[in-house]
């Protein structure tokens, strides 16, 4: 069975923070976030092309969520 691309970005999300000695719920309590929150957040947005963002607090966990992965990919290049 295939995976969607939504899937595959989740579990690379996941994996990227695993490298880093993180799971969802640290880094979410790390950046001062309720871990439930950002597993919502990532069930709902992260890799969906045509999701809708409603909230400033969505678009803030994204967004650092892209920081981080980001710097991942900077770091291993």
């Amino acid at each position: 069975m295939e995976l969607s691309p939504a899937a595959t970005e989740k579990n690379r999300l996941k994996g990227t923070l695993l490298i880093r000695g993180l799971s969802l719920e640290t880094w979410a309590i790390a950046h001062g976030y309720k871990p439930v929150t950002v597993r919502m957040v990532v069930r709902r947005h992260w890799g969906e092309a045509d999701s809708t963002i409603h909230g400033l607090l969505t678009h803030e966990i994204l967004t650092k969520l892209q920081e981080e992965m980001t710097e991942s990919e900077e770091k291993s290049a």
